[in-house]
């Protein structure tokens, strides 16, 4: 994650403390989750993705079981079922100590700062919600249909995405695209996670607009830097105030 720059503060106690209103009311909230393992996917052998600048060979490709608890005291334990939406980072598979943003059902970048529409990431969030359903149900255990989801996720996001695989994999992928395709309102059940590799994740175990297993909302760290201004600027104003 790239750091973030604010402009030099020179004067103005008083608009510093109307920032620290402002800021206090409108701050941006995201629930922090920490991942302690990563499992390894169910995914077909022989799977071969290339994005036109990268190409890797028998990847491993398929859904992800994160497990962990959300950060906090009063943190809860969690079960997610993920998808990788990040071709240009990695996420070591038992791996613990990831701390992962949650946001909402929208995918707003490839991993390589190149935005997405709304329509394809609304694609994106429908193919991972499909895909944790059947895998669910109809689907458990089928490795080459955990292995169909991650690329047809994969080849919706990337207009240069090319795979190869067996033919059960290849007729998945066609269909999981055809699916899509008529079904692309926003999947409202799922949430982007950005951490060490983006990720999209279905909700189970998190609770997002109450507390029934402790989740808590916390400012993202733009915010907190920006309260930390304006309680600087209060202290000063205070203290001018206090001089007169």
């Amino acid at each position: 994650m790239r750091a973030q720059s604010y402009p030099a503060i020179k004067s103005a106690l008083s608009w510093l403390a109307g920032l620290y209103a402002l800021v206090c009311v409108g701050a941006a909230q995201a629930t922090i989750i920490d991942v302690t393992n990563v499992a390894v996917p169910i995914s077909a052998s022989g799977v071969n993705v290339s994005d036109g600048s990268h190409s890797y060979s028998n990847v491993i490709a398929g859904q992800i079981v994160l497990t962990g608890s959300v950060s906090g005291a009063a943190g809860g334990p969690f079960v997610l079922y993920a998808w990788c939406v990040d071709f240009y980072h990695n996420i070591y598979l038992g791996q613990n100590s990831y701390a992962y943003n949650v946001a909402g059902p929208v995918v707003s970048d490839d991993g390589n700062g190149t935005a997405l529409s709304p329509t394809v990431s609304a694609k994106m969030m429908t193919l991972a919600a499909y895909g944790n359903a059947q895998l669910a149900g109809a689907k458990a255990g089928d490795a080459n249909f955990s292995s169909a989801v991650q690329v047809a996720i994969w080849k919706t996001e990337y207009a240069g995405f090319a795979f190869t695989a067996n033919a059960t994999v290849t007729n998945y992928v066609a269909s999981l695209q055809a699916y899509a395709a008529s079904n692309s309102a926003p999947a409202t059940s799922m949430r982007s996670l950005s951490g060490a590799q983006n990720l999209i994740s279905d909700s189970v175990g998190l609770s997002f607009t109450g507390n029934s297993n402790g989740a808590t909302a916390v400012p993202e760290p733009a915010s907190l830097s920006l309260i930390g201004i304006g309680l600087v600027a209060l202290r000063l104003a205070r203290r001018r105030r206090g001089g007169e």
